[in-house]
């Protein structure tokens, strides 16, 4: 790195670190005392006006001294009560709310045992030479210092396959804002190694490091001015790899197309390829731990629990694509379980279709025809005949020929039989009707 760009650096890191170490000498306990007397007052009168807010909300009486008779009752001020509601508590409120962030923030600062030791420009600069000496590849632009980690390579033993294995990941290049160093750091990668769930590293998501215990000893190294031994702290991370807390599948993400591994769906662990179990619907991979689907009864594949469902009416696991919904309820049956209605042509359970009466097909609620006389379900071909009295349409099992005038007359229109004769009348033949047998002796 030029040293143009050296000094450029040293400038910045320098006037952050200064920037640092005269906020935490600011710091004084009196501050925060007379903050907290400020903040009990606030809230003091946070719990007055409250009162008074409680007070202007509910009914009063005024009553007479003398004789103790009510004079007068309501609800007073309604001026007061929504200066109240709409200004006074809640800025007060507000106000108290601040003072406590404010206080937080005191004390954190306060118990913060980070040291900022006072270092001369020279020191900054020196400091940032060994950077640059120290990696081969150095580069400062936009206030970010930045070191690339060359030849990147993690391994691990791999209880599963039974032996250790390595793992080539490339260059990293660290990148640390030095406006704010304590938060700056952001990883970049040279884009060839990616893993099967898009990542560069294990220990890297969206260029953000996971650095675990680490932390603490980043912290101390930016804040003192040790800038090598920050970067040497991300760089043995960047080699490290910790298998309690990879991101996605872990370093098995980068070889297990090699070693025929397979990603199980449910516990997010690898396997292999011939323990696993396939669902037919959703294509993900199960281990045998996982594979708690079972085969769909219509076409024998397997499928996992989120793709199967239960036959409503039978209980038996059906796939998705197999299951039948039933038109009329919505309830899932398999294709055994379902009826199709002669009329529509549409799938129901057996709850939400009938047998009609007279032709014994299958006939949904919507499409069937109720006789008005005996209440039977019917095709709607099956009932063509109307009273000729009432209208109705009844079945021909509920329907009679006056034997007077012919007409057709449902059961609840039929006035009876003749005693004599024994034949069906509508009401007015029945009345005008002269058997001639009625009256006379079997004998």
């Amino acid at each position: 790195m030029e040293p143009k760009l050296v000094r450029r650096a040293a400038n910045k890191y320098h006037a952050w670190l200064t920037k640092q170490r005269r906020s935490q000498q600011m710091i004084k306990p009196e501050n925060i005392e007379q903050s907290l007397r400020s903040l009990e007052d606030k809230a003091s009168e946070v719990s007055r006006l409250t009162r008074m807010f409680a007070a202007c909300t509910s009914g009063r009486k005024q009553v007479c001294h003398w004789d103790g008779h009510v004079v007068h009752e309501g609800i007073p001020s309604p001026e007061t009560h929504r200066g109240l509601a709409s200004r006074a508590i809640p800025n007060l409120c507000e106000s108290v709310i601040k003072d406590a962030q404010h206080i937080l923030s005191e004390a954190k600062r306060t118990t913060n045992t980070t040291n900022f030791p006072e270092q001369s420009l020279r020191d900054v600069v020196r400091e940032i030479e060994i950077v640059t000496n120290a990696w081969s590849e150095t580069d400062y632009r936009n206030g970010t210092l930045s070191v690339a980690v060359e030849g990147v390579c993690l391994s691990h033993y791999d209880d599963l396959l039974d032996q250790e294995v390595e793992v080539e990941l490339g260059t990293f290049w660290i990148h640390l804002d030095l406006n704010c160093p304590t938060l700056g750091l952001e990883i970049e990668e040279d884009g060839e190694h990616y893993s099967s769930s898009e990542l560069s590293h294990p220990h890297v998501s969206g260029g953000r490091l996971c650095t675990g215990d680490g932390d603490l000893a980043m912290a101390d190294a930016i804040c003192q001015g040790r800038l090598e031994d920050y970067f040497r702290i991300v760089e043995a991370i960047l080699r490290t790899y910790n298998h309690s807390s990879p991101y996605g599948g872990g370093l098995r993400d980068w070889y297990a197309d090699e070693y025929s591994l397979t990603y199980c769906h449910t516990c997010e662990d690898y396997t292999h390829e011939s323990n696993v179990r396939q669902c037919s619907k959703c294509e993900e991979s199960f281990c045998p731990e996982c594979s708690k689907g079972s085969e769909c009864t219509e076409c024998n594949n397997w499928v996992c629990e989120s793709c199967s469902t239960g036959c409503n009416d039978c209980g038996h696991t059906v796939c998705d694509d197999c299951i039948v919904c039933c038109e009329a309820c919505g309830q899932p049956t398999c294709n055994n379980c379902s009826v199709r209605c002669n009329e529509c042509d549409l799938h129901f359970c057996d709850s939400c279709v009938s047998v009609c009466q007279e032709c014994g097909e299958s006939i949904c609620h919507s499409c069937s025809t109720s006789c008005e006389s005996c209440h039977d379900n019917h095709c709607p071909g099956c009932i063509t005949i109307e009273c000729d009295k009432c209208g109705h349409s009844v079945c021909d099992r509920c329907v009679s020929d006056c034997a007077e005038c012919g007409k057709q007359i449902c059961n609840n229109c039929l006035s009876g039989t003749c005693g004599g004769c024994g034949s069906s009348h509508c009401n007015n033949c029945h009345e005008n009707h002269a058997c001639l047998l009625v009256g006379v002796d079997d004998g």
